[in-house]
């Protein structure tokens, strides 16, 4: 894994997770967080991620997403 890679994925598990998963080692955070069943859907010029309610870190996933969105914009 190159070095860029290593810090985006360090930079994410600190602004985005909370709980038992910002210390969670890389395997764990892939199976818990990159391995969900979901649906992309577009409508009304919106795509949105319909995330399965059984999976057990939806909620997890969606607070990740919800603090990312709240995060302020970069200046270019």
């Amino acid at each position: 894994m190159a070095n860029r890679e290593r810090e985006m994925l360090a930079w994410n598990q600190t602004l985005l997770l909370k709980g038992e998963l910002t210390n969670a080692e890389p395997k764990k955070r892939r199976y818990q967080l990159l391995h969900v069943p979901a649906q992309i859907t577009r409508s009304a010029r919106r795509t949105r991620l319909r995330i399965a309610g059984h999976w057990p870190w939806a909620t997890v996933l969606a607070a990740a997403f919800n603090r990312l969105a709240a995060l302020p914009r970069p200046i270019t």
